[in-house]
């Protein structure tokens, strides 16, 4: 028996706390069949984040975050959880399994970070070294 082999389209967009740039995307995302999408600066109004949660299964940090500048979607059958030690207003993480093993994807929003690359992103590549 052979091992089948999937592929996953990835997204990654900057949305500039957008109305138009959000529903855009959704009308576009039809097409494109991605699996997931790496989101900075999502459309948030009224204390949530709004605009995408049709596309899939959005992780966000709106809960502890006044407002948040990244989120995670995931689409059709991918199973994914949040990594809460890894997240923050600027960052969302999210784990999945792989053919290979687990997959960590982060939407790391860093326009204000003055180190490169921010520690933001060291911590996430320990924490990939440590438990991968």
């Amino acid at each position: 028996m052979t091992q089948r082999e999937y592929e996953v389209l990835m997204l990654r967009i900057n949305l500039h706390h957008c109305k138009t740039a959000a529903a855009s995307l959704c009308g576009g995302a039809r097409m494109m069949q991605t699996g997931v999408y790496l989101i900075q600066e999502p459309y948030f109004y009224m204390g949530r984040i709004r605009g995408l949660s049709s596309q899939g299964k959005l992780h966000d940090v709106s809960g502890i975050a006044e407002v948040p500048r990244a989120c995670v979607i995931a689409t059709g059958n991918i199973r994914t959880r949040i990594i809460a030690e890894l997240c923050s207003s600027e960052v969302v993480a999210v784990r999945s399994s792989g053919q290979q093993g687990p997959v960590i994807c982060a939407s790391v929003c860093m326009a204000d970070s003055e180190q490169c690359p921010p520690q933001k992103m060291i911590d996430q590549v320990s924490y990939c070294d440590k438990n991968n």
